[in-house]
């Protein structure tokens, strides 16, 4: 049977199938690996995303140098190019170390994809030398302030790289950061190993992950060790923690690790003599990590004026068409509640009207349904993973320039509330609206009706679901009857969105007073650190 056309053809499509993603090996055949549910279908919402956020030109100083190395790796390069160059982060410059590869089309291959974007560079080696040393010679060449490695055949969502460089710049005493993976392929599970837990990734015999280092502390303790038999990464990790250094990982599934017997020796069904003696040198030379704490914690950043007053030190404009229709969204949670399946169901029919959207979450969560969210957009960002509250603010004001925000819509978060004095005088053209879909009914509806017509002034609209809640907010704010549109479809929330967008872009540009800003800043303080008190 397995000589016969129809197998052979079988085999063709299988093989396309999980250079997707989507199939991880073939149900026929007999395996002893291990599959878990979910995993294919996480692998192919990330792997299928459209290309959104591509930008060709490069830049003279890049903020990330990715380095990748191939060696004969043709059949995952495309799928890997889609990752990189979608995502959210566009400063960046990304390195191919040829690794003495012969296969014609691997060749054909790289030799294409700087034509496809300056961004990209092919250096070629006419000997095989192995992953280490390559990522050595890509590392002498590299311009950026950060530096990530990238195995061909990988996935990462389209916010790894700008997650990662966002929680480096506002934690400057941690040098590595990564992300949970998912692993897929020769093996499928969640792995959410933590760099804040050296002893555990010390015994773990591998790092299924891509770690984003800053380069100036990379460069003080040196690159990858040339004369292992594999296990760079891994390596590498454990050098960074045995210098009683502080690792991170951002808890989200970001990061998509292709398992195969080349790339992940530790799970072969018979691990060569070289495999074995790699992890005893490994494990001997860093036995100090296991001197080290169990978890590492890292200490909460001061929350007063001054940092409420700092800048995310990164630039990253993202061009963007359809010209007045990006939209930023502030919510509580992507969860189960009827808050969150209302703002779904608008994210959803936005992205349908051709709006680009960004989504900014403000309560610890498990975020149960992301996945429809992530239908619309991967462009979300959930504020308690990333930063303390030290940060929600400047971050804030790094969203709405880095998307060019046009509508910024309240929709379940208290906190976004405080900041709307501030944002009304930094960012006078931006809409500013809050999206009330529950009925006064609760003790959380009310609260946030209360929030909202307290802010009727900085508002430019306030949108209702009925005129039973357009009564209540009138009966709390006299002013509040000049702001209120009751909506009772999607459309007509859309329709009343590209008004109030349209009417903000003629706005006339005020001359706050210091005062008012200080007043504005206080504000926001304040309700920080009521959240810090609450939790």
């Amino acid at each position: 049977m397995q000589n016969s056309k129809f197998w052979k053809l079988r085999q063709t499509w299988i093989k396309i199938k999980r250079k997707l993603g989507k199939m991880s090996a073939d149900p026929l055949q007999p395996t002893d690996y291990t599959f878990t549910p979910g995993v294919q279908e996480f692998v192919a919402r990330i792997a299928g995303q459209k290309i959104r956020f591509f930008q060709a030109p490069a830049t003279q100083a890049p903020v990330v140098s990715i380095i990748s190395s191939c060696f004969q790796e043709y059949q995952y390069i495309e799928t890997t190019y889609r990752s990189i160059i979608n995502q959210t982060l566009q400063n960046f410059e990304w390195i191919i170390v040829d690794d003495g590869s012969s296969h014609p089309e691997t060749k054909a291959l790289l030799s294409s994809l700087p034509q496809r974007t300056a961004k990209i560079r092919v250096i070629s080696q006419t000997a095989h030398r192995g992953v280490a040393a390559s990522y050595n010679t890509a590392i002498a060449q590299a311009k950026g302030k950060h530096l990530c490695f990238v195995n061909f055949g990988d996935i990462l969502d389209p916010t790894y790289l700008e997650k990662c460089v966002l929680f480096l710049e506002t934690h400057p005493q941690v040098p590595i950061v990564n992300s949970y993976s998912i692993v897929f392929q020769a093996q499928e599970h969640w792995w959410h190993s933590h760099l804040s837990q050296p002893t555990s990734l010390f015994r773990q015999n591998g790092v299924m992950s891509h770690p984003l280092y800053r380069k100036t502390d990379f460069d003080q303790l040196g690159g990858f060790d040339e004369t292992l038999h594999g296990f760079a990464d891994w390596e590498r990790c454990l050098k960074v923690l045995a210098q009683h250094q502080s690792g991170w990982t951002i808890p989200e599934y970001l990061d998509c690790y292709r398992a195969t017997d080349e790339t992940t020796p530790a799970i072969a069904h018979n691990p060569t003599t070289d495999i074995q003696k790699t992890i005893e040198t490994i494990h001997d030379r860093y036995q100090t990590v296991l001197k080290l704490p169990a978890t590492i914690a890292l200490e909460p950043q001061p929350l007063n004026l001054d940092a409420l007053n700092a800048r995310l030190n990164l630039e990253n404009q993202l061009e963007r068409f359809n010209s007045g229709k990006h939209i930023l969204l502030f919510c509580d949670a992507l969860d189960n509640s009827d808050v969150a399946k209302w703002n779904c169901d608008l994210i959803l029919w936005l992205e349908q009207c051709g709006y680009d959207v960004a989504i900014v979450t403000t309560s610890a969560s498990d975020h149960s349904c992301q996945e429809f969210f992530y239908r619309a957009t991967p462009d979300i960002f959930h504020l308690p993973n990333l930063f303390d509250q030290a940060h929600w603010l400047a971050f804030t004001r790094y969203i709405l320039v880095s998307r060019q925000i046009n509508g910024l819509l309240i929709a379940g978060s208290e906190i976004a509330y405080a900041f709307l004095p501030l944002l009304r005088i930094k960012f006078p053209k931006v809409a500013l609206i809050d999206y009330s879909h529950a009925h006064p009914a609760t003790e959380q509806s009310d609260r946030a009706v209360n929030l909202s017509c307290q802010f009727t002034e900085d508002l430019d609209c306030q949108i209702v679901p009925s005129q039973r809640s357009a009564k209540a907010y009138k009966s709390l704010n006299a002013t509040a009857h000049t702001k209120i549109q009751v909506c009772y479809t999607q459309a007509q929330v859309e329709a009343t969105l590209a008004n109030v967008i349209r009417s903000r872009q003629t706005a006339v540009l005020a001359n706050p007073s210091v005062e008012a800003e200080t007043e504005a800043l206080l504000l926001i303080l304040e309700s920080l650190q009521h959240i810090v008190i609450c939790s």
